[in-house]
């Protein structure tokens, strides 16, 4: 191949380093971007939930030594609460007030599933008989409940406190990130989940404000004793309570009432599930037996397939979006988009897709407004949940891959390692550029795409060294701009922060199989600095080269470039 006027040529590369001298944003070879993902969590196509871990004998051995524990918690008596103070239910609400709103009309067919429920309550000691004379009441209404194909077979009756929930001031307290959760059983192999029954039922209301939750059937009046479902902050206040129960054992985790026990064998997690179940029945906390999973090797947990390769979307979950129907009001798309963005973190530049929906969700009457791009971004996300990659537990013995892109609405980036000849996806983030950020220059904006991946992934990146896939040339004008404005001057401090070599590569579809890169259309991009733009190009069609050095591990080259 004749090089002579087609390339530069550097020559030193190999020695360039012991003299304090590094390159900035320049590729230096070609890389293989095509490879396999890593595999399903579910292992040899077994069903999660219904996976022993182990020989049959192994798991008949291990359900043998948590049997004592399992019965000594049935023996609770169903009428018990919680004995931990932290459990008692406070309802502070203003001196003087009081909530009262008088019970909807109940269908007749559902009269008798309310008087059923009444009489199980008053039974468990859920329900007591209310003070005649209170001037609380809330209307019970009616929650319609899915099995496990999503399907509505039965209701619940439950009671409706918005308006007694306006009323309770806020706490300072949430929810544990779903996405630490699963960082933490990262290495685990066997797993459990753990069901409770009637979980805030056993949280006693003080005796004080039990009047506040009364509830008027049959001309007779009743309030709860235990906490109902739909309180404010109740949720908060039972995860604090596990989370206090639970203490100092780093094998379990738990989301409100979801409890997850997870090991690196089957001998110790005999022992880890004794534990956890004899600190819940010491407190009178009650299981359901019926939807505890012991010792799997794959389980259903929070809208995910969990095992030791990964985690995928459950596929329940992905299939009940599947059959989402065309939105007709701008609430509709709310809550499609509400759905979808709970697994947006297994969807690549989720943004993007979601962008044309998102411009219609406080519209009102879609009619007149829905075209045909809102119609392919809405068959787009569906199709992108179902071909969603597996995300995998990260491997510290291998190094990490960041691959960025920008677009003229959004940026996004994924955190993955090539272990094996196989992508193993750790996590994607995309988010929508804002109005001012939408007028920044192509190169700009592919700038602030990587600035966003260092600080999202700082956790996994910082102290490593990695491999960065972008646009080059945003580097390389991070480093020539004569005049740094503040802004500029904040990105290279996060830049010099890290280190990693630079590869081109035109964005994150590069490193996608093909059945979701597909779904994202060829952009036409405009390209230039912050003066203007010069030409246009298809991103899709760049050329994938890697990369070199792009700073030492002691000098960072970026501060020698500094104005």
């Amino acid at each position: 191949m004749p090089l002579h006027g087609a390339a530069d040529v550097c020559i030193g590369n190999d020695i360039k380093g012991r003299f304090g001298i590094h390159l900035v944003g320049l590729p230096m070879s070609w890389e293989k971007s095509a490879l396999p993902q890593a595999p399903s969590p579910i292992v040899n196509d077994a069903e999660p939930n219904n996976d022993p871990a182990g020989s049959q004998d192994e798991h008949n051995a291990f359900m043998s030594k948590i049997q004592p524990l399992l019965q000594a918690n049935a023996d609770i008596p169903i009428t018990s609460f919680c004995t931990l103070k932290e459990s008692i239910v406070h309802l502070r609400t203003p001196p003087g007030t009081t909530a009262y709103r008088p019970q909807y009309p109940i269908p007749i067919a559902l009269r008798p599933v309310l008087q059923k429920q009444i009489e199980k309550w008053t039974n468990e000691g859920v329900i007591k008989r209310a003070p005649i004379d209170s001037s609380w009441n809330s209307p019970i209404t009616f929650a319609p409940k899915k099995d496990a194909q999503g399907k509505f077979t039965k209701f619940r009756p439950c009671l409706d406190p918005r308006h007694i929930n306006r009323l309770i001031p806020d706490e300072r307290s949430g929810l544990p990130k779903i996405s630490e959760i699963f960082q933490k059983m990262q290495g685990a192999s066997v797993y459990t989940t753990l069901d409770l029954t009637n979980a805030f039922h056993r949280f006693k209301v003080h005796d004080k404000d039990q009047h506040k939750l009364s509830f008027t059937f049959n001309d007779i009046k009743y309030c709860f004793v235990g906490c109902p479902f739909g309180l404010k902050h109740i949720s908060e206040r039972y995860n604090a309570v596990l989370k206090r129960l639970l203490h100092g054992l780093p094998y379990v985790a738990s989301f409100v009432d979801d409890i997850v026990i997870f090991s690196n064998s089957l001998e110790e997690h005999a022992q880890h599930v004794q534990t956890v179940i004899h600190k819940l029945t010491s407190v009178n906390l009650i299981l359901n037996p019926e939807k505890c999973h012991f010792a799997q090797r794959c389980v259903y947990l929070l809208g995910y397939c969990v095992s030791a390769e990964g985690r995928a979307l459950d596929p329940r979950k992905v299939t009940n979006v599947a059959k989402w129907p065309t939105p007709k009001t701008g609430k509709d798309i709310q809550r499609f988009l509400g759905a979808a963005n709970f697994f947006g973190e297994h969807i690549p530049c989720y943004s993007n897709l979601s962008h044309p929906l998102n411009q219609l969700r406080n519209a009102g009457d879609l009619q007149d407004l829905w075209t045909s791009e809102h119609d392919q971004a809405f068959e787009n996300i569906k199709a992108a949940m179902q071909e969603a990659p597996v995300l995998s537990p990260p491997d510290l013995r291998y190094p990490f891959c960041v691959a960025t892109d920008a677009s003229k609405n959004g940026i996004g980036a994924v955190l993955y390692q090539v272990i094996n000849d196989r992508y193993h996806y750790i996590g994607f983030m995309a988010r929508s550029l804002t109005k001012s950020e939408r007028n920044y220059s192509t190169t700009k904006r592919e700038l602030l795409a990587i600035v966003y991946a260092l600080r999202k992934y700082h956790q996994f990146l910082w102290g490593k060294h990695f491999k960065l896939y972008t646009d080059h040339k945003a580097l390389v004008y991070l480093h020539t701009q004569p005049i740094a404005n503040p802004m500029m001057v904040q990105w290279l401090d996060v830049i010099c922060d890290y280190d990693f070599v630079v590869a081109h590569l035109p964005g994150v579809l590069n490193v996608l199989p093909d059945s979701l890169s597909r779904l994202f259309p060829p952009e036409e991009e405009l390209e230039g600095g912050d003066t203007g733009t010069t030409s246009s190009k298809n991103k899709d069609s760049a050329t994938s080269l890697p990369h070199d050095s792009l700073h030492g591990s002691s000098t960072p080259v970026a501060r020698l470039h500094r104005h």
